[in-house]
């Protein structure tokens, strides 16, 4: 599986010291230097993160580039009309191919076609080092190619329209021939995976026929690339041979598992006949990889070796037992493909996600002051109420407390409560008159008059 080298930026540009100063700050409040300044920090943590990529580091710099990529598309909002040109700004990238070459372009557009560029390397970088040796990890290669592939064709998008000329990696042909390996690589892990979960020859068969024909289209693209001296024929020699390599091996494999089909349908002439050219087809492959690593190389040998053992045995039962005409092989159909493609190119989720590119939001307009109210006019203080007379306020008291006796039912209350100590009632109301109504005085004096 191929991953190809990621774009990387050059030089340190400081947006903020040669824009931030021409940010309509009427238009955007502070938030729209702040988010100039951001830009640059963001641009240091993607240069930082360019420096070594590995396993480990792969997953923060696809999650850093993101970011850069909405926050480039905020700060190019908001500097809208700023020319870059006349604040000599211009954005720097090493080619991908070309350790000699790079662009360097006054326009944000340049800068977000390098950051893609980048970002599906990431992810192609990704689907290399996954385990194929597990479900899982197919699936999760199988996925990442077609993540690569669809930021690849957002690219496409960007470099059709732009007005510049950036490195020579960033052009229609190289970054289209770049998509339709991903989606090949892609094809490969779910033949892979089917494979391994023992599929019937006839799924088998169709599926190595997509993978022949999107590796037959990509090998054809950088022949063509060869011949004229196109962008992507600067790939390394060892990169560019790994592509012819599965194009041999999967336009035999298909016919290979053609095989399989004529024999289940007893059709032996047909089967020794697709056995014949897939046997021929994967030993190119094999005699082609000769300087490939052991490991991959082994892949090849083991996939030959399958071709021979069968071809052998087919002709040995034809030759013995069936005796069926072996037909030439152009005489054959042509290998069926899928009645539906199996691979796409897939947008990341985040750059899916509409916030990822939205417009930001200009400041608030100030509102308008209100217009002061006039003073009102004095009023004339409301006076209390009048106190009420004094006799009023002597009778008032407390609401459940009742009011105090008569002066008759006090001498009354007295008179009784001598008749009740056992005094004669005539000494007793005598008594009680002469001490003034007092209770205590009378019973003194009626004491002491016995």
């Amino acid at each position: 599986m191929l991953a190809f080298r990621h774009k990387r930026p050059l030089q340190t540009v400081l947006v903020d010291k040669q824009l931030g100063p021409k940010v309509d700050a009427a238009r955007w409040g502070p938030s729209g230097r702040e988010t100039v300044l951001k830009l640059d920090g963001m641009r240091e943590r993607v240069r930082a993160g360019m420096e070594k990529v590995d396993e480990n580091s792969a997953e923060d710099l696809k999650v850093t580039l993101v970011e850069y990529l909405s926050l480039l598309h905020k700060t190019s909002v908001i500097c809208a009309g700023i020319s870059l040109t006349e604040a000599e700004l211009g954005f720097k990238w090493s080619d991908a191919f070309d350790t000699k070459a790079f662009g360097h372009v006054d326009n944000w557009t340049f800068e977000r076609a390098c950051v893609l560029f980048s970002l599906a390397a990431s992810l192609a970088f990704t689907a290399t080092h996954r385990d194929r040796g597990t479900a899982e990890g197919v699936k999760l290669a199988a996925a990442d190619f077609q993540l690569a592939a669809g930021v690849l064709d957002m690219l496409l998008g960007e470099l059709r329209t732009s007005p510049w000329k950036g490195s020579p990696d960033l052009s229609v042909d190289t970054i289209s021939t770049l998509m339709k390996l991903m989606l090949a690589q892609a094809q490969k892990c779910f033949y892979e995976k089917a494979r391994d979960d023992g599929k019937s020859n006839s799924m088998l068969a169709k599926l190595t026929a997509e993978c022949a024909a999107f590796y037959q289209e990509v090998s054809s693209n950088i022949a063509q690339a060869k011949a004229t001296g196109r962008p992507i024929a600067a790939m390394a020699s060892e990169w560019l041979d790994v592509v012819e390599w599965n194009r041999l091996l999967f336009d035999g494999l298909q016919h290979y598992y053609l095989s399989k089909v004529h024999h289940e349908a007893f059709e032996y002439g047909k089967q020794l006949s697709r056995l014949t050219f897939a046997t021929n087809k994967v030993g190119e492959a094999v005699r082609a990889c000769a300087t490939a690593s052991d490991v991959l190389k082994k892949q090849f040998i083991d996939a030959h070796n399958k071709c021979l053992e069968e071809h052998a045995q087919a002709k040995k039962d034809n030759d013995l037992v069936y005796n069926e005409k072996v037909p030439p092989f152009n005489t054959l159909d042509k290998p069926q493909r899928m009645a539906a493609p199996l691979v796409k190119c897939i947008l990341p989720p985040a750059l899916a996600d509409p916030a990822c590119f939205a417009d930001p939001v200009p400041a608030p307009a100030a509102a308008p002051a209100a217009p002061s109210a006039p003073p009102a006019a004095a009023e004339t203080p409301t006076p209390p109420p009048p106190a009420p007379p004094i006799a009023e306020v002597a009778a008032m008291g407390v609401a459940d407390e009742p009011p105090p006796p008569s002066f008759e039912e006090a001498e009354q209350l007295g008179l009784d409560q001598l008749i009740g100590m056992g005094f004669d009632r005539e000494k007793a109301s005598a008594a009680l008159a002469k001490a003034g109504g007092s209770v205590q005085a009378a019973t003194d004096a009626l004491l002491n008059s016995k």
